[in-house]
């Protein structure tokens, strides 16, 4: 007796066009659905230096109120297309926001009338800054030499909480080449922390 997999509908689909007619509802349900997937994709991407001044719920905020403003230019292609978009955004808002910070430290300087290197005791570099990273974050470092396609499997198992038909839906392919796949992003996990 053959058995079928199951036909997972999207839950974000729904979702997105009740958001485009204005429920706030829908959007706050999409948020809650998304936040942990992108707050561990900030948590990869965003500098050390960075962490001082700005965390990435701040980021994670500004890039939501931009996905919402451009909700309409959405086109829904899957459960995959919609993670990517949103990823995007808010990758883009890091890079805003970094671009931001380093205007306003060099406005800084320039205001005070010396640079960086002339002061004494200046404190580290950025570079020596990254070197020095908090324990909770060293985890999340060694997934950076990850592909990204590793890094999401990992995010989607162990942050987002997803079933591996949910995982599956997203790579587009079944639950047990979803758990296959898992499996060896882990193995390549292990072999980099050593």
């Amino acid at each position: 007796m053959a058995t079928t997999a199951p036909i997972l509908i999207s839950k974000t689909e729904p979702l997105l066009e009740r958001a485009r007619l204005g429920d706030e509802l829908a959007w706050q349900a999409i948020l809650e659905k998304y936040q942990v997937m992108l707050l561990v994709r900030l948590e990869l991407e965003m500098p050390g230096f960075l962490r001082q001044c700005l965390s990435p719920e701040d980021v994670l905020q500004e890039a939501f109120l931009k996905a919402f403003e451009k909700i309409d230019s959405f086109h829904y292609e899957g459960e995959g297309s919609f993670r990517r978009w949103l990823r995007r955004i808010a990758q883009n808002e890091l890079k805003n926001q970094i671009r931001s910070w380093r205007v306003e430290r060099e406005s800084a300087r320039r205001a005070a009338g010396h640079a960086l290197e002339d002061l004494p005791g200046a404190g580290p570099t950025p570079s020596q800054v990254l070197v020095r990273i908090d324990e909770h974050v060293h985890a999340l470092e060694k997934m950076r030499d990850l592909s990204e396609e590793d890094q999401d499997l990992i995010s989607m198992r162990f942050f987002e909480d997803l079933s591996w038909e949910e995982i599956g839906a997203v790579l587009d392919c079944c639950r047990e080449t979803a758990s296959q796949r898992f499996d060896r992003a882990i193995a390549r996990l292990v072999r980099l922390v050593g």
